[in-house]
């Protein structure tokens, strides 16, 4: 797996930080003192449950999950498609797409990756991976090698539950995000996208009424399978009917049972136009 300018490990696997100003080789750099990721704090699967009711402790809030972690400035790449899998990673801090190549040269988004939240395991079933992860901002990710969650080690059954879980969860949202592509029309998947992300920055402990969007109009659209100018038209019409509020990337959700009923089919058309101030989302992506 192949690394470039912008990425940088610490941890305790490196006694200081590396930053790298040319490419780099992932197993050159790890393989020099890359131990498997053991959970430091928890005596039993069940000592710590994590705050969806889950056994699997959340590594994050109760900080039992050590290794070393890995940094990425904005629009580094994490991995590209095709790169050999190694080790699965967790978000410790930061945002992340995932994207794919279609057949006529397009990128396609295919997922939004926020703290908390494991990537990487798109490699798991032919031992490459299928995609390509870049950070949207500054990125700290915790690498856990494939050694740790493969083996049968009981000390890392806490690890394993928590890898089982996320991936579940992920299978989750896939199932939803082709429900929405498939009989949602552009407002009802904008209003769905925007309450989807909310709800995963409250799981995080983050307000889930006001976020920063992380990604640009034309990244929503892709993921969504719309425009980028249907974008911009569905969030000024939520302005316009009251619904959001939104300072360049800053939004704040209003009425998220308005969005729900949008979402549901119930809910009242959207405002057929709206204002000619409401452009300004255009310039801000």
């Amino acid at each position: 797996m192949q690394y470039g300018a912008g990425v940088r490990f610490s941890g305790a696997a490196f006694p200081a930080a590396v930053t790298f100003s040319k490419v780099e080789s992932m197993e050159r750099v790890l393989a020099s003192d890359m131990s498997p990721v053991r959970p430091s704090h928890v005596s039993g699967a069940g000592a710590i449950r994590s705050r969806d009711g889950f056994g699997a402790p959340d590594p994050l809030e109760s900080g039992w999950l050590n290794g070393s972690r890995l940094r990425l400035r904005r629009n580094a790449k994490l991995y590209r498609s095709g790169d050999r899998f190694e080790s699965l990673f967790v978000v410790r801090y930061g945002f992340m797409k995932s994207t794919a190549g279609t057949e006529d040269g397009r990128e396609q988004v295919i997922g939004f990756h926020l703290k908390g939240d494991l990537v990487g395991f798109d490699g798991i079933a032919t031992q490459r991976h299928c995609c390509e992860l870049v950070a949207l901002e500054g990125t700290e990710l915790i690498v856990i090698p494939a050694a740790s969650i493969l083996g049968s080690d009981p000390e890392s059954q806490p690890l394993r539950e928590f890898v089982h879980r996320a991936m579940s969860q992920e299978l989750i949202r896939e199932q939803k995000a082709l429900l929405l592509l498939g009989r949602m029309k552009a407002e009802q998947r904008v209003a769905s996208f925007l309450l989807d992300l909310a709800q995963r920055f409250k799981a995080r402990g983050y307000s889930r009424s006001e976020f920063v969007l992380r990604m640009t109009r034309a990244e929503i659209g892709s993921y969504l399978g719309v425009t980028l100018e249907t974008v911009s038209r569905c969030l000024s019409r939520f302005m316009l009917d009251g619904l959001i509020e939104r300072r360049a990337r800053h939004v704040r959700i209003i009425d998220a049972a308005a969005l729900q009923g949008l979402i549901d089919g119930d809910g009242a058309a959207l405002t057929p136009s709206a204002p000619a101030g409401f452009g300004a989302w255009a310039s801000a992506a």
